[in-house]
């Protein structure tokens, strides 16, 4: 569990922060269009990679947190563009020349591709590495695989048992069904474990594939976080870092059952399977520093509950309570 330490205008120093590394799955970073057409111009990073690059340097946190890019990762990138640049190229050629026999002399069309063969697409895929290494991928850090004995020894035993992420033939929660994705997969949970072998360092996989979400055991979950949503991992860092006061409350009553078994003890409830949703609905400061007013609906016993707390950011605790009932 993380602490929530007391609000102001404390100036944390490096001692204060955990260093956090990022990392990004294949299926988040690579850029595809119209659902599997590549980029094979340029390596081009996506929207949420901008949104978390963004948020660390307008929030001051570019010496606490890292954007790493596992080198299997990139080499799985590279290998896609590799393997469909020819196809692609030669389905919108052949898209041309029906395009020319459907409209004739109604149209010019003609297409000139600068890279003809594979061994010029491969020449062209080296240059752009370069260039990306020392432009926009200045930002990442590129992470190398281990590659030590026994890391190959217990990927070799995992495959045979078939333990995650080697999974079976049958996907499982929306995870791929071959079983080939699972050593790619296992050495990007080797990366982080290799590269996050300090206590204090937390390391992020952000991967919307799911077979990672029980690939860390139950003793590492402190320090070891899977996010699907570039919104959760913000929310994490503005929640580890006292980013933003009123998330950090919201986050609070959304999260604690402590606390809401105190909000709806006040109309006489108990925090059980009788309360069907539980909803923050607004986090506003009040006059007095520390004091939140926090605004909360809930349907207990299909009866909805409007709560109005006053709520102590600083000791953690509710001082005051109200609530009203919904009337349709």
């Amino acid at each position: 569990m993380w602490s929530i330490s007391v609000r102001g205008e404390h100036k944390m120093t490096s001692n204060d922060r955990k260093k956090i590394n990022i990392f990004f799955d294949t299926n988040i970073l690579e850029v595809r269009y119209g659902g599997e057409m590549l980029m094979y111009s340029e390596y081009k990073l996506p929207n949420n990679y901008s949104k978390l690059s963004d948020f660390i340097k307008n929030n001051d946190l570019k010496d606490y947190v890292e954007l790493c890019i596992p080198e299997v990762v990139w080499n799985e990138i590279t290998q896609h563009m590799r393997e469909t640049f020819s196809s692609q190229k030669q389905s919108a050629q052949s898209k041309i020349e029906n395009y020319k026999k459907s409209f004739g002399d109604l149209a010019d069309i003609s297409c000139n591709f600068k890279i003809n063969g594979d061994d010029e697409y491969e020449e062209h895929l080296e240059k752009l590495s370069m260039v990306f290494w020392k432009g926009d991928g200045m930002e990442c850090k590129l992470i190398s695989y281990p590659k030590s004995t026994d890391v190959i020894e217990k990927l070799i035993n995992k495959a045979f048992k078939k333990e995650r992420p080697f999974v079976a033939a049958k996907a499982i929660n929306g995870g791929k069904p071959y079983s080939d994705a699972g050593l790619k997969d296992a050495l990007i949970v080797e990366t982080i474990l290799a590269h996050c072998n300090n206590d204090d360092t937390i390391g992020i996989l952000f991967s919307n594939d799911g077979d990672f979400s029980t690939v860390f055991s139950s003793d590492m979950k402190n320090r070891y976080k899977v996010f699907n949503k570039v919104e959760d991992i913000i929310d994490f860092l503005e929640m580890l870092y006292n980013l933003n006061d009123k998330k950090q409350v919201q986050l609070k009553f959304e999260n604690d059952n402590y606390l809401k078994d105190i909000v709806v003890n006040e109309s006489g409830n108990t925090y059980d399977k009788s309360v069907t949703d539980f909803i923050v609905d607004n986090v506003s400061p009040s006059e007095d520093e520390n004091i939140f007013i926090v605004k909360i609906s809930a349907t207990i016993n299909e009866t909805r509950y409007l709560y109005e707390v006053k709520y102590d950011f600083a000791a953690n605790a509710i001082i005051e309570s109200k609530y009203t009932l919904y009337n349709d």
